[in-house]
């Protein structure tokens, strides 16, 4: 921590907080005479306790004190994402908790609102990193959640502070909604300018007609061999409606003619059949060979692909919805072979192509413009967070009582609970 203002204090959180994890969760407890709602990690989101999905559990008599969320109870994500925080505000008339979280009460003149934005703020700057445990599932273990140095600025501060975060953050919420809005305006306009450049009164051909298809492999990967060659191989993953010009994964000779993996010429159209691009495009730059759920269709005429590719974007939804009724969505290359496909003369393909591209590039820089706007709307929460938390976001009173006395009460209140460390952790 860096010096704190005038009339801050540094305290532990187990100093200036009751904390406790929540019950077990155990076969013999979600059975029993005297079930009731508990919170769980998925639960608690940033800012927020999602109660619309909560689970049960035997809470016994002598458990129910222990256990019990009250208004104001600040809890912590144990594990998952270790320190997502909100504040239980009383939605329903009892809830307790499960040991995935920490329930911290905070000692009287410290504020819930407070700790928990110190606790979003601890967490965007990874600060909790040397108070976390274990190599493969990292967990915040009680003893040292308590270690957390906390900034403790005097109680009407605490209110001042509170009160600046959330006006700032209202008006970031508000900035990304229209952002949010303006993305949404944005998806409409591009399938408007698809489908407003691809009207005309043209005779239609099916896809097999004018263009064939043919889908790819997956070499064994039990056999080492056949990895690692050459060969650019794509996966359905590698199709973003742009162009191939690398792959993640290469494949030998050997791999290539013992499977069904083939090899297909720069300039061939790719369509993902399945999977979670499903119906994405890709033009190769590279002579390459795709897996199975990649579908190479090698139009007749070669000048005709960039027209094909807009009309395969306009139809995606259309492709995908004929192809629903699985476990997944898919595109079979029968459907593929049965599209119709408008087919202007290639004078009008090349205007088409021209108009319609234009548009989209306009459309994409726009979408670059506000996806640049939103993600820079995390890095302001960020800076506004780290002024709160070093005393730089409101001004300080002189005439208030410092923090200091504040501790000296709570410490007077309360026994302290740092005392026993199980690990030395960096302050």
């Amino acid at each position: 921590m860096t010096s704190l203002p005038t009339g801050w204090a540094q305290a532990a959180l187990g100093d200036i907080t009751e904390t406790r994890l929540g019950k077990m969760l155990s076969a013999k407890a979600r059975v029993g005479t005297s079930p009731g709602p508990y919170l769980r990690n998925r639960n608690v989101q940033w800012g927020r306790i999602d109660i619309s999905d909560l689970a049960e559990m035997d809470f016994a008599d002598d458990e129910i004190e222990r256990f019990t969320v009250l208004p104001g109870d600040v809890l912590v994500c144990e594990g998952g994402e270790i320190g997502r925080t909100a504040i239980w505000k009383g939605q329903l008339p009892w809830v307790g908790y499960q040991k995935a979280l920490h329930r911290i009460r905070p000692a009287r003149g410290v504020s819930s609102e407070y700790l928990a934005y110190f606790m979003r703020w601890f967490a965007s700057v990874q600060a909790f990193e040397p108070y976390v445990t274990g190599s493969t599932i990292k967990h915040l273990p009680q003893e040292d959640l308590r270690l957390l140095p906390v900034p403790v600025p005097p109680e009407p501060e605490q209110r001042r502070i509170v009160a600046a975060i959330e006006e700032q953050f209202s008006r970031l919420e508000v900035a990304e909604a229209s952002l949010c809005l303006a993305n949404k305006r944005l998806a409409l306009l591009k399938a408007a300018a698809l489908r407003a450049g691809l009207e005309g009164d043209w005779p239609t051909r099916r896809l097999d007609e004018i263009a064939t298809t043919s889908s790819g492999g997956t070499p064994s990967r039990k056999r080492p061999d056949y990895f690692g060659g050459s060969i650019p191989w794509v996966k359905s993953g590698e199709l973003r409606d742009g162009h191939v010009k690398a792959t993640d994964e290469t494949i030998s000779d050997l791999g290539l003619n013992e499977s069904s993996a083939k090899v297909v010429e720069r300039g061939t159209l790719l369509i993902a059949l399945y999977g979670a691009t499903v119906g994405k495009l890709g033009v190769l730059d590279i002579d390459a060979a795709t897996n199975q759920a990649v579908c190479a269709i090698m139009s007749h005429d070669a000048e005709m692909v960039p027209y094909l590719w807009l009309v395969l974007r306009q139809k995606r939804s259309d492709l995908i919805a004929a192809g629903q009724g699985g476990a997944q969505p898919n595109i079979s290359q029968a459907i593929l072979r049965k599209v119709q496909i408008p087919v202007p003369s290639r004078n009008e393909q090349r205007r088409v192509v021209a108009e319609v591209e234009r548009q989209l590039s306009f459309i994409d820089a726009m979408r670059a413009w506000t996806n640049t706007a939103i993600r820079r709307s995390v890095s302001l929460r960020r800076a506004i967070l780290e002024r709160a938390f070093t005393g730089m976001l409101v001004q300080q009173d002189p005439s208030e009582e410092p923090a200091s006395a504040l501790l000296q009460r709570i410490a007077a209140m309360h026994p302290v609970t740092t005392k026993s460390r199980r690990r030395k952790v960096p302050a």
